[in-house]
C-alpha cells in the first residue's frame, strides 16, 4: 500500500453537506471493520504455521512499529489529490494535511496487534512490583503497549511470578540497572543487593541472577517498556517470556559476566547490537539473558 492509497479518498463535492461526510464516513468504517475481520481470520492460519513456536515475537512486533512510523512519514510528505487539508478547513495555511498524530496511529495499530495476538493464544500476564505504591505506575506503562486488554497478575516477589510461568507467560518487571554487580547464589544472611537502596523500585538488578538458575533459564528479557514513542515520564519494565531471541535490525544485547573483581559477583552489561553466543564479544563464561529491540525515541 502506498504512502497515497492510504490517504482519505477525495471528496465528493467541492462543498459537500454534514450528512454527505457521515455517510462517506461511515463508507469507510465499514470498509475498515471488514478488513480487521479479514485480519482475524488470518490468526488460526497463523497458529497452524507456527507449529508450536512461541506465539510472541518481539523482534516482529518492532519490525512493524517501525515500518508503520516510515510509513507515517511518508504520508506526512505527501498529499492526495482531492484530499482536504487542516488549513482548508480551520484556515490554516493550505500545506498543512489531515494527519493522525503518529502515536495516535501507533497506538491504534498496538491495540489492534494485542487483539489480534488474543485471538491466538491467551497470554498470562504478570508484574513483579515489591513496592505497592509502584503498582499504578507500573499499569500505565503496560496499558501504553498493550491497552486495556490484559488482565495483570501482580507479585511482590520474582520467584513466584516465573515459579507461576508457563509458555503462554509475559512477566514484567522493573528494568534492571546497567553494569551494576550482582550476586550470584548469595549465601544465606549475606546481602542481595550490593547497591544503594534506589527508592521505591527496591529491586533494579536483584532479580537478573534468577536467569541463570536452571529452573528459570528457558526465560528471557525479549523486549523493554515503554518502546513505543511517549510524551510523559514512566517507569521502564523488562518482558520476560520462554522465546527464541531474533533480531529486530536495531537491538541491544544482555549479558551477565564475571566481575574479576569480586569472585562471588557478576556483573549486567548492555551490548547496543544484537550478538548471540558465538559472536566473539561474548566471553565463554558470559550468558546472554535478554536481547531486545531498541524503543523508539519520546515525541
Amino acid at each position: 500500500m502506498t504512502a497515497q492509497s492510504a490517504s482519505l479518498p477525495p471528496i465528493p463535492s467541492p462543498s459537500p453537506s454534514l450528512p454527505e461526510l457521515r455517510v462517506k464516513i461511515d463508507e469507510i468504517d465499514g470498509k475498515l471493520f471488514d478488513l480487521i475481520q479479514e485480519r482475524a481470520n488470518l490468526a488460526p492460519l497463523v497458529i497452524k504455521a507456527k507449529q508450536g513456536a512461541p506465539i510472541w515475537r518481539p523482534a516482529r512486533e518492532a519490525q512493524i512499529f517501525r515500518h508503520l512510523r516510515q510509513k507515517i512519514r511518508q504520508c506526512h510528505d505527501q498529499t492526495a489529490p482531492g484530499q482536504v487539508t487542516p488549513g482548508q478547513a480551520s484556515g490554516r495555511p493550505p500545506s498543512a494535511k489531515a494527519q493522525l498524530p503518529d502515536l495516535s496511529l501507533m497506538e491504534i495499530w498496538a491495540r489492534l496487534m494485542t487483539g489480534m495476538t488474543s485471538i491466538e493464544v491467551d497470554f498470562n500476564f504478570a508484574l513483579v512490583a515489591s513496592n505497592p505504591h509502584s503498582v499504578d505506575a507500573y499499569l500505565r506503562t503496560i496499558r501504553t503497549h498493550f491497552g486495556a486488554l490484559p488482565q495483570v497478575t501482580v507479585y511482590a516477589k520474582p520467584e513466584a511470578a516465573l515459579d507461576n510461568g508457563d509458555r503462554h507467560a509475559i512477566i514484567m518487571m522493573p528494568w534492571p540497572e546497567i553494569s551494576i554487580p550482582i550476586v550470584i547464589n548469595p549465601s544465606p544472611g549475606s546481602p542481595r543487593k550490593f547497591t544503594p537502596a534506589s527508592g521505591p523500585q527496591e529491586m533494579q538488578s536483584d532479580w537478573c541472577h534468577l536467569l541463570l538458575d536452571k529452573k528459570y533459564e528457558d526465560f528471557v528479557i525479549g523486549m523493554k517498556l515503554p518502546f513505543l514513542p511517549h510524551r510523559e515520564s514512566m517507569p521502564a519494565l523488562a518482558l520476560l517470556a520462554k522465546i527464541k531471541l531474533e533480531p529486530s535490525g536495531d537491538d541491544c544485547t544482555l549479558v551477565v559476566e564475571h566481575d574479576p573483581a569480586y569472585p562471588q559477583r557478576q556483573k549486567l552489561i548492555e551490548i547496543k547490537d544484537y550478538r548471540d553466543s558465538t559472536h566473539p564479544e561474548i566471553k565463554p563464561q558470559a550468558k546472554i539473558i535478554g536481547v531486545y529491540p531498541r524503543p523508539m525515541p519520546p515525541i
